[in-house]
Order: C-alpha cells, then sequence, then structure tokens
C-alpha cells in the first residue's frame, strides 16, 4: 500500500491533518503572513493594484 502525500502549503510547509483547512477566498493576500507563500503565489494569484512582497516585513501586503 502506498502512503498518501501530506498537504503543504505554497512554500512547501506541511500541513498537519488536525489544521482546519478553509476554501480559497479571493481576499488570501489580506490574511497572509508568510512572505514565502506570497511570493511563491503571486505570479498567478496576486491581486491588481497590490505590491508584491520582496521581504517578510511587507506585510500586511499593502496597495500600489
Amino acid at each position: 500500500m502506498r502512503a498518501q502525500a501530506a498537504a503543504s502549503t505554497a512554500c512547501g510547509s506541511e500541513i498537519p491533518e488536525h489544521a482546519t483547512v478553509t476554501t480559497r477566498t479571493a481576499g488570501w493576500y489580506l490574511h497572509t503572513n508568510c512572505y514565502n507563500c506570497a511570493y511563491r503565489l503571486w505570479p498567478s494569484y496576486g491581486p491588481a493594484g497590490y505590491i508584491r512582497p520582496t521581504s517578510s516585513r511587507d506585510f500586511p501586503i499593502r496597495r500600489a
């Protein structure tokens, strides 16, 4: 029997089985505080009119 891969975040952090996982939201960038996740998701899901984070000091995400 093959083990099932654990779910992970965009930055590769494993999501524990007991974690509460919500559905995707259009305002994800207003809630994240993980630079790695935001930076990796930005090309596909980055919101128009906001500045892509360049470091962990760029949170909360700011408008352009």
